[in-house]
């Protein structure tokens, strides 16, 4: 069974990216939309109408969405470094979905 990746979705992990790495809400949608739109996960879009949204994010180039992503990563691996940093993510995570 294939999975769908909703305008919801994406601004539900925005958020999430927004508030747990610390970066502004336009920032972490263009995190996003260089993830998603530069891969095969923009086949599971739900819809031109979110695909259409989700590219006012996009870089101009491939080049900036690749940098966005490596920057993104770096974040993330500056913050995951441990088995306990993990579990502190998942449970924030959690908790952030819990919410919402």
């Amino acid at each position: 069974m294939s999975f769908q990746i909703t305008r919801r979705d994406i601004e539900m992990e925005a958020g999430w990216t927004a508030k747990f790495y610390g970066v502004s809400s336009r920032e972490a949608l263009i995190i996003e939309a260089s993830y998603i739109l530069t891969d095969k996960n923009k086949e599971h879009l739900d819809s031109r109408k979110t695909k259409t949204w989700l590219q006012k994010f996009l870089p101009k180039t491939p080049e900036e969405a690749q940098r966005v992503k490596n920057n993104f990563h770096k974040l993330y691996c500056d913050k995951i470094q441990t088995k306990a940093d993990r579990q502190a993510h998942d449970a924030a995570y959690d908790e952030y979905v819990m919410s919402l």
